[in-house]
């Protein structure tokens, strides 16, 4: 397992989703970010700048990819499903 600090302007080569982790500083949060798709690379985008991450595609991405110092949590999938809607007794 790898964790890249977010900096600003970067590119992460090697990046294993669901292994490997981002982690974004105060002053990023999971709502902040944005994300788009250039050829093969994702880029990531908070108010703090981007990162570029080679090879990797949004839909790669898992919860638990990137972390963030204020707590905030980036969710995907079924776990993003379910903490929106609850089930039975949330």
């Amino acid at each position: 397992m790898a964790t890249f600090n977010f900096s600003n302007g970067s590119t992460i080569n090697t990046f294993v989703p669901g292994v490997d982790v981002i982690a974004f500083p105060a002053g990023a949060s999971a709502q902040s970010l944005s994300f788009s798709q250039t050829g093969l690379d994702l880029k990531i985008s908070s108010a703090l700048g981007s990162i570029t991450v080679a090879n990797l595609s949004y839909a790669q991405l898992v919860t638990g990819s990137l972390t963030f110092a204020d707590g905030s949590l980036f969710l995907v999938g079924a776990e993003l499903d379910s903490s929106l809607t609850g089930d039975i007794g949330n």
